[in-house]
């Protein structure tokens, strides 16, 4: 079994793509590893639409961050807080989501 096996129509679908993206979360029962990982390779999925469009669908730094920001539980509200008032890196960020999810 190669990678393409694992590629279905919806794989090329932009608009499916964009969907995961969106309703992409964390809450308390997610790994923060397991978000930013799927949070890394949909943005890379992104890249290839770049081609056939000639615009850049994939998401900057800020969009990221923004990404980030709106799609964290309130279990994690203080680790936002600490983004918006810290200017932190969004490794950093991972960092402190997966500490303060051992407390």
């Amino acid at each position: 079994m190669n990678s393409y096996s694992k590629m279905t129509p919806s794989y090329y679908d932009l608009d499916f793509l964009v969907n995961q993206f969106e309703n992409l979360s964390l809450d308390i029962k997610t790994n923060p590893s397991v978000f930013f990982t799927t949070l890394t390779k949909l943005n890379k999925r992104f890249s290839k639409f770049n081609e056939t469009g000639g615009k850049d669908y994939t998401r900057d730094d800020k969009e990221l961050y923004i990404k980030i920001c709106n799609s964290v539980g309130e279990e994690y509200k203080d680790v936002i807080t600490a983004f918006k008032t810290s200017h932190i890196k969004v490794t950093d960020g991972k960092e402190k989501l997966q500490v303060s999810r051992t407390f």
